[in-house]
């Protein structure tokens, strides 16, 4: 019979196997990037594809944000059409854009008069002018406005409920630390989106222990975009900088933290769509990029160049796994984490010794 302190060993014993069976089968993976990059929607398209889907009530409460997104698009678009000077084509869109009607957004939802001026709006050339010239914009307007603009007929509609490529295009600014969890091969896959304000990039740090792996998700589109610095860091003075550029400093900054030695490296290049629409219709990466010295309506020459932007400048012997995705592209998605999901297995199992 055992003795009460061998017992209690024994017990000890075990008990540290079982933790350390634990630990090896949880996986941290933070995601990180810059605002609107495409953090929360690559989480979103992994519930669609991975999790089960988006239940039915959680679409119905989705509609206040898709409303949201319609009128902050409309009205930015309205306000840039007078500082770029652009002249609507129909009189009775310019009567619309006046109107006090389209200014506020009452309670959770659009109102059906709203909606009735917000088409028309959206109908006139004028408009969509506009929006063909959004990276001369003031104001930062979501390329994904489009399609809801676009579906309107169908979101007006009061028995309308989301389709899930609805609910991936819907755009919010994440307000606080969100994690998402799903078993995947015996594993537990906990992502961690913190955020890619200023003020959430400030808290990056505190989430660094124990990561697994980073997920550094940079917009491709945002090539052609600027951003003041003083908007999302009020220490900075007012100038303006390119949010790929932007994207670029942050992405070398991650990859060089000490604290993310042990941690794998995966660089989504996002918004693939949106890119190879802009290169193949305006052909102005050139314009923005000097050194590229290719062909300038080429989508694969150019995502090579934006790509070797994204080379360490630091740690030169920091493996880097790149990805090009659409976010919002589900089949892409599931495809990709396929990949993803047996590099971050393989670096967990390289870090336990289990694989030489």
């Amino acid at each position: 019979m055992l003795m009460k302190g061998e017992e209690r060993n024994r017990i000890i014993e075990e008990r540290i196997k079982e933790e350390k069976k634990l630990i090896r089968s949880q996986i941290k993976i933070l995601v990180l990037g810059t605002q609107s990059a495409g953090k929360s929607t690559f989480l979103k398209s992994l519930r669609v594809t991975i999790g089960g889907g988006i239940d039915e009530e959680k679409k119905v409460k989705s509609i206040k944000y898709i409303h949201e997104n319609i009128h902050t698009g409309i009205t930015i678009l309205v306000d840039e059409m007078e500082i770029l000077g652009i002249n609507y084509v129909c009189d009775n869109a310019k009567k619309m854009a006046t109107s006090r009607l389209l200014q506020n957004l009452n309670g959770e939802r659009l109102e059906p008069h709203q909606f009735t001026i917000i088409k028309c709006l959206w109908n006139d050339p004028g408009i969509k002018e506009c929006f063909k010239r959004r990276s001369e914009f003031s104001l930062y307007i979501q390329d994904t406005v489009e399609h809801f603009l676009n579906n309107i007929d169908i979101i007006m509609q009061n028995d309308y409920l989301p389709t899930d490529e609805d609910i991936l295009r819907i755009r919010r600014p994440t307000m606080s630390v969100k994690e998402y969890t799903i078993d995947i091969s015996n594993y537990n896959f906990r992502f961690v989106d913190v955020g890619g304000s200023y003020y959430h990039r400030m808290k990056w740090m505190n989430h660094f222990d124990d990561v697994t792996s980073v997920i550094f998700v940079a917009s491709l589109s945002d090539y052609d975009k600027n951003v003041d610095i003083a908007d999302i860091d009020t220490r900075e003075e007012s100038h303006i900088v390119r949010k790929m550029d932007l994207s670029v400093k942050i992405f070398d900054q991650v990859i060089s933290n000490k604290f993310l030695n042990d941690s794998s490296i995966i660089l989504f290049l996002n918004k693939k769509d949106e890119f190879k629409t802009k290169v193949q219709e305006k052909g102005n990466l050139s314009t923005y990029y000097p050194d590229y010295i290719g062909n300038s309506y080429d989508v694969d020459t150019c995502l090579k160049f934006i790509d070797s932007l994204y080379l360490p400048n630091g740690n030169r012997d920091k493996e880097i796994y790149r990805h090009f995705t659409c976010a919002i592209d589900t089949e892409n998605i599931s495809r990709i984490f396929d990949v993803v999901q047996m590099t971050i297995i393989d670096w967990k199992l390289r870090a336990a010794n289990i694989l030489s």
